[in-house]
């Protein structure tokens, strides 16, 4: 199965749903393979580490489910072994970052932890590369009968996540996905703007969040708000260019003749070398 929750950015998501899930699943089920996996290696640890303190600290997960670690095996921050009721090779849980490579593993269940990022979906290049990684060894890792779980928030209406999520209709586009979708709020009624989670973020401090974007980063301030809090990664909150702005001008009407108005063409090659360019733009 494959399933997904977005929700908005920090709102605890990557940190509470996969763990506890996590946690919960091998509780029940000492001889499941499980792994989390991220763009890079860094948000899995954290991930694990924090499983590691946790069966390290609550003696109930030993008391009442008889999850005990197998510090023989293994026993660290990038894989953990627990004692099983079967011999296997294969750590209990383990990480890996989608950046450095993380084939040939096999799983009953997998996690992603964020792994769509400003970095790999800054152009069309990158997107694709991540997009045809996931494709060809990710998806594959997962046995039979197993399930993807994808937590996350996204960066770009055309990043990984669009393909299988719409986020303006808030369903799926693939009946092999299970969506889920959790913004900071969906409609903006002021002060009476009923708030996912008021008792960490309030209207007041979501709109504090948003004006400390636009401040920082100007427009683009604006659209990392909107698609990162409010789950609409497509469209500014205000138009570049507003509809009074223009005066259309058909050609073929007698009074006007366009050779009286100067013209104007304007292009953006996205031909940087870095890998923040994406489309080319011209404007006439």
């Amino acid at each position: 199965g494959l399933n997904s929750p977005f929700a908005t950015r920090d709102h605890g998501k990557t940190t509470s749903i996969p763990i506890v899930l996590a946690l919960w699943r091998q509780a029940c089920n000492h001889d499941i393979t499980q792994c989390f996996v991220g763009y890079k290696l860094d948000l899995p640890k954290l991930r694990l580490r924090r499983i590691k303190r946790e069966v390290e600290r609550n003696q109930r997960l030993q008391d009442d489910f008889g999850l005990y670690p197998d510090r023989k095996a293994g026993w660290d921050t990038e894989k953990l072994f627990f004692v099983r009721t079967k011999e296997h090779i294969v750590p209990s849980m383990f990480c890996y970052g989608i950046a450095s490579g993380g084939t040939g593993h096999h799983m009953n269940y997998m996690y992603w932890d964020d792994v769509v990022t400003i970095e790999n979906s800054a152009s069309v290049t990158l997107r694709e590369s991540i997009q045809n990684t996931v494709g060809m060894s990710v998806y594959p890792q997962v046995e039979p009968g197993g399930q993807l779980v994808c937590v996350g928030t996204p960066k770009y209406i055309e990043d990984l996540y669009s393909t299988f999520a719409d986020f303006d209709t808030e369903t799926s586009k693939s009946p092999a996905w299970r969506c889920y979708f959790y913004p900071a709020y969906r409609e903006d009624k002021g002060e009476e703007t009923e708030v996912l989670w008021p008792e960490r973020y309030s209207y007041k401090a979501l709109q504090g969040k948003r004006d400390q974007l636009i401040a920082e980063y100007g427009i683009l301030g604006e659209r990392m708000y909107i698609q990162e809090y409010l789950l609409r990664p497509h469209a500014l909150g205000g138009e570049e260019f507003k509809d009074e702005w223009l005066q259309f001008y058909d050609p073929i009407t007698p009074h006007v003749n366009l050779d009286n108005y100067p013209h104007y063409i304007f292009t953006d090659p996205a031909s940087g070398e870095r890998d923040q360019s994406s489309y080319s733009a011209t404007v006439v």
